[in-house]
């Protein structure tokens, strides 16, 4: 009680001494602020078409402010920075208590004013159903994203679910892209994200890269309707600009009246209309928030009577806006306090317990890997099973460098994400460093995957951040809740991930977007986050597919140094046999399923290539 009368005190003194506001200015130049999103390069690449036809329509200089995050856009309103902004449900609710914003018009996508969010699983991976997912991690967005937290956590509530017990570990990866990127890649079980629809016909995975996740990401979650995203203004523009906002109001509304502007705002927004909204329209996004007893809605606290918007009203008059500051940064401690009690509990859990194999004596820690009897299950698009590998038996010693040969569909990549547990075994016992991870979920699971770095042959990055935040995506398991809501990275992960940077011969790029790198480069990049993560392992999954062989070459050698000069354990799928003979210490070949041949490259003969690549076509002439 001491403290908030100190606290009142304080704000209370702060108000009397601040002196009154200046008479605003005559308005020259308008400035809009763009919502953050997983499309960030296609917002920054058509900025300045929207504001060249918004320029057209108001008679008027325009200038676009690309938000980095959420939160930046609420403090851009807020400050005066922008004077109109496009938001998120949840940002404009938030903005709406703590900047004064007033909803002008809200999204229309096929013929809906509202979206959905869902959680969505690797395509490739056992999970079915919600069940499946039990003691499994699970990505959110932002914890102000609508479709990547909120509402999908919300109606898993509405369900009786809770979400706090139910998962594994949370976090906030802090995009959609990086939501799906995250699940795509093994690093986590689970992810929410937007869908335009409760079909899993369309959502961020099927936009994402013109369409290049459309196969690989599985929704088995929705979450009820959704207001769609907004364009907003403040009181103070309304106040003291009201006729730039009635046109800025209708030159918006009218941009998708022709092809041009039409294209654009699909291009930029997937927006089909901007129609007339109220703030009625998001009593949803408050509703769901009081669900889950998150504050949103600006209040210091629920027994002090005062919110955030009156307070800020005030020091708007009185101090020009320095007090709300203030407030928020009270009821931003109070969620860090709260995180951080959540973080302390989740480090309490007990360390998973080494198992001995099948039961028979001490676990073996000679092997790294240590397999038996391994089998993975499939259901077909029909429903029907089918075991792309089985009767896998291999032992995997700590520091080997080992490829894995075989024709496609083989089992090769089946194999390599058995090993991190992306696909579940339906048989046979697996240990790790003499631990049974064979059917671990939960935070034994994080552990595991923690230890195993995985590198894809498209790259899989964030392409619309930098490489320094590419990589430190990397340490993303490695930190808890806060830094991970925040988008922050202790010291010592930031010296790690730029370590690996320079090791791959890319600190020149560590401030460069992704896209804007080559495939070779870009596979570097992959290479160094799977480094950033400190694994014992790298998994690589035909990581050359894409790259010529100069460059195969290249990455090839990276991966081999790493091997060399730390101890990691690299397995690596090949489809250039000759790559695998001069890098491998040890090769293991697949056909249909089975292990075909395992041993050093020398004892490869040609007969035994040639039954390893024996198609079907050629046993059926031979028949």
């Amino acid at each position: 009680m001491r403290h908030r009368s100190i606290l009142l005190f304080i704000l209370a003194a702060m108000l009397a001494g601040a002196g009154c506001a200046p008479e605003p200015e005559v308005k020259r130049q308008i400035v809009i602020g763009l919502n953050p999103s997983e499309r960030t390069e296609n917002v920054a690449r058509n900025a300045d078409i929207l504001a060249e036809m918004i320029r057209k329509g108001m008679g008027m200089p325009v200038k676009i402010f690309v938000a980095q995050d959420y939160s930046s856009l609420v403090e851009a309103l807020r400050s005066r920075k922008v004077d109109f902004a496009f938001f998120a449900p949840v940002s404009y609710v938030f903005a709406e208590r703590i900047a004064d914003a007033r909803v002008l018009l809200k999204a229309e996508r096929k013929g809906k004013p509202y979206y959905y969010g869902c959680i969505v699983v690797n395509a490739d991976s056992a999970y079915r159903s919600l069940a499946d997912l039990r003691g499994r991690d699970i990505a959110w967005v932002d914890p102000t994203s609508a479709s990547g937290h909120l509402f999908p956590k919300a109606a898993l509530m509405e369900a009786g679910i809770d979400p706090e017990h139910f998962f594994g570990r949370q976090t906030f990866a802090g995009g959609h892209d990086a939501v799906i990127l995250s699940v795509i890649n093994g690093t986590i079980a689970a992810g929410a994200t937007f869908a335009n629809d409760t079909n899993g016909i369309d959502g961020s995975w099927t936009q994402l890269g013109n369409g290049a996740y459309r196969t690989k990401i599985r929704p088995i979650f929705f979450s009820g309707p959704i207001p769609g995203d907004n364009l907003a203004t403040s009181q103070f523009m309304l106040d003291h600009h009201r006729d730039i906002v009635t046109r800025l109001t209708a030159t918006v509304q009218g941009l998708t009246a022709d092809s041009a502007g039409k294209k654009l705002m699909q291009a930029m927004y997937h927006v089909d209309a901007m129609i007339p909204a109220t703030s009625a329209d998001y009593e949803p996004v408050r509703n769901a928030a009081r669900l889950l007893k998150l504050d949103i809605t600006g209040h210091v606290g629920a027994d002090t009577g005062t919110s955030a918007v009156d307070v800020a009203r005030i020091a708007e008059r009185k101090s020009n806006g320095r007090i709300s500051m203030i407030v928020l940064g009270v009821a931003a401690a109070a969620g860090i306090l709260l995180l951080l009690v959540q973080t302390l509990r989740a480090r309490r859990r007990p360390a998973v317990q080494a198992s001995p194999a099948a039961g028979n004596g001490a676990p073996d820690r000679r092997w790294r890997f240590s397999i038996r009897g391994l089998a993975v299950t499939f259901l077909d698009d029909r429903g029907r099973p089918f075991t792309p590998i089985r009767d896998v038996n291999i032992d995997i010693a700590p520091g080997e460098f080992l490829a894995v040969i075989g024709l496609s569909g083989a089992g090769k990549s089946t194999f390599l994400r058995a090993l991190n547990r992306m696909n579940e075994p339906s048989a046979g016992v697996m240990l790790f460093d003499g631990a049974d991870i064979t059917h671990i979920s939960g935070p034994a699971l994080t552990r595991l995957r923690r230890e195993i770095g995985f590198i894809f042959q498209q790259f899989n990055l964030v392409r619309t951040v930098t490489v320094l935040r590419n990589v430190l995506l990397g340490r993303l398991s490695h930190v808890s809740w806060l830094p991970s809501m925040l988008g922050r990275f202790p010291r010592e992960d930031r010296e790690i991930a730029m370590r690996y940077i320079r090791e791959v011969g890319l600190a020149e790029k560590m401030n460069t977007r992704a896209d804007r790198l080559s495939g070779g480069q870009q596979q570097r990049v992959a290479i160094a986050r799977a480094m950033a993560q400190r694994p014992k392992v790298i998994l690589a999954d035909e990581p050359m597919a894409s790259l010529d062989p100069k460059l195969a070459e290249i990455v090839l050698g990276l991966l081999r140094r790493f091997n060399r000069e730390e101890g990691i354990t690299v397995i690596v799928s090949l489809h250039v046999l000759q790559l695998a003979t001069e890098y491998a210490d040890r090769i293991v070949a697949f056909r249909k399923g089975e292990i075909a041949f395992d041993g050093a490259p020398g004892m490869l003969t040609p007969e035994i290539v040639e039954e390893i690549y024996r198609t079907e076509s050629a046993e059926l002439e031979e028949m």
